[in-house]
């Protein structure tokens, strides 16, 4: 069976067993230097190729006070310039094993007793089944992910976190598993949702999941100051704000196909289905303002806390979320001049957001503020982008033609607003 990426640390993946190592087949090579290599019992570190007939070995066995008898007695180097250095005693598992093989007859430490660094812990043999397991469920859950299934694949995620090897949990930051976990639970719908539309991938009830499935591993893995490249606080934070977006956004595209969908089981019923008699303009006006109040109070609440999290270091220094700042502040900016990007193009809502914007109830000096404090979010947005030139030498593509239409657009705006 093909096995996906494993959960498993390297520290947590062990190869052969001793006794398999004792008996492994060597590759033998034609060249004769390849076999003087399989006589690997023998301690090559104390023998000394130096002749017997080697005169000047002669004369220093002679100044030592040795007889040609005691030429493999002298002792290793650094010896004669130092006192020869003596290996310290490390007893672990594995030099004891080591030890116990290299008597004659060799004694091998049975393979279902519990090791010497996990007293009680479990076997040799139990630890390679609980990595079999793994594997499998590894396997499974990637191929549940394929197929659709997310269900069952959050079942044998559940089981991977669970288990246990070597004695030590599974790490979810290994191979980026913590993604995986974060897609699933986005897309766990709970029965009280009675407003999920069939064919929707997310619900509220699963984004609220995830971000809490964030949060508690920011929580678990603080910013790691000595540790540059670690998965900690720094890495979750943009996904953690990602994911609310993507729920303020799905809640307006949710929002606006409930209310069609209601608008059109009320004509089935009333027998007055017509094309010439579609909604008014007012009705439309007065939901798509209602939603992208809705949009917008959202996107406010997200741009306070990243504006909170972005004043202190390191977070003034993280591209990633220096760019997010920005583009919520262009996405404010648009909502407050009535654009929207979640709008269906495909359906019978559509219309000229920027005609009903103008045609609206609200007063004039109303809509002027929204226009300043429209510019004031894409001044915002500029100054973000600018420090992120400044931290990654690399600015977002397309940003300054976005940030001049929009200008343009807010200057146009002003101006017949004025004219009226």
């Amino acid at each position: 069976m093909h096995h996906f990426a494993t959960p498993l640390r390297p520290a947590q993946q062990t190869g052969a067993s001793l006794r398999a190592s004792q008996y492994k087949r060597r590759r033998v090579h034609d060249s004769p230097d390849h076999h003087d290599q399989l006589d690997d019992d023998v301690d090559q570190t104390n023998v000394h190729p130096a002749p017997l007939h080697d005169p000047w070995a002669s004369e220093q066995r002679h100044v030592a006070g040795l007889s040609s008898n005691d030429a493999f007695q002298i002792p290793a180097a650094p010896f004669p310039h130092a006192a020869p250095r003596r290996p310290r005693a490390n007893f672990t598992a594995a030099s004891i094993q080591q030890e116990l093989a290299a008597l004659s007859p060799a004694v091998f430490v049975s393979e279902a007793a519990p090791t010497a660094q996990s007293p009680g812990g479990p076997s040799r043999d139990n630890s390679a089944l609980k990595t079999k397991h793994l594997n499998v469920l590894s396997t499974i859950m990637h191929r549940c992910l394929l197929e659709g299934d997310y269900n069952r694949a959050a079942r044998a995620w559940g089981m991977v976190l669970r288990t246990q090897a070597h004695g030590k949990p599974i790490e979810p930051r290994q191979n980026g598993l913590w993604g995986l976990g974060a897609e699933l639970l986005m897309r766990r719908k709970d029965k009280q949702d009675s407003h999920i539309i069939d064919g929707d991938a997310y619900s509220d009830h699963g984004f609220e999941l995830a971000k809490d499935y964030y949060k508690r591993l920011i929580l678990q893995y603080p910013i790691r100051t000595f540790q540059p490249n670690a998965i900690d606080a720094t890495t979750f934070y943009p996904p953690l704000f990602s994911v609310w977006i993507m729920q303020v956004l799905e809640r307006s595209k949710r929002a606006r196909r409930h209310h069609r969908r209601a608008t059109e089981v009320a004509w089935t019923d009333d027998n007055i289905m017509d094309e010439d008699t579609p909604m008014t303009s007012d009705e439309k006006r007065a939901h798509e303002e209602h939603v992208q109040d809705e949009e917008l109070s959202g996107a406010r609440e997200i741009s306070e806390k990243l504006d909170e999290l972005v004043q202190s270091p390191p977070y003034d220094k993280n591209a990633q979320l220096l760019v997010l700042r920005g583009h919520i502040g262009l996405w404010i900016s648009d909502l407050l001049l009535g654009k929207t990007a979640t709008q269906d193009q495909d359906d019978c809502w559509d219309y000229d957001t920027e005609t009903i914007d103008l045609q609206s109830n609200e007063d004039v000096a109303d809509k002027i503020q929204k226009c300043i404090n429209s510019r004031e979010e894409l001044n915002r947005a500029v100054e973000c982008f600018k420090q992120v030139s400044k931290v990654s030498n690399a600015p977002p593509q397309d940003i300054d033609s976005i940030v001049r239409a929009q200008e343009l657009d807010i200057d146009k705006r002003l101006k017949d607003l004025s004219s009226t």
